[in-house]
């Protein structure tokens, strides 16, 4: 179970890049510095609103005495 993880870990990190070399193979020279720039603003919004909405997450239904109840990888999951 372990190694199926390993590999899906593998390919999530690999799509993006593979993804940004197809773009800029379909896309016109002119515009590749556009859609570099649109791509890495998006991500940057996506790390500012999402690190806080995961932590948050994570930390649902756990205290310092208290064992999680797996809510925090439901909400996280889904």
């Amino acid at each position: 179970m372990i190694r199926i993880a390993e590999l899906g870990i593998g390919l999530g990190e690999a799509l993006e890049p593979a993804l940004q070399a197809l773009a800029t193979i379909y896309i016109d020279m002119t515009s590749n510095a556009q859609l570099f720039t649109i791509l890495a603003v998006c991500e940057t919004l996506a790390d500012i609103v999402g690190g806080p909405i995961m932590a948050g997450l994570l930390s649902v239904g756990r205290s310092p005495g208290h064992p999680s109840r797996g809510l925090c990888f439901l909400f996280t999951a889904v």
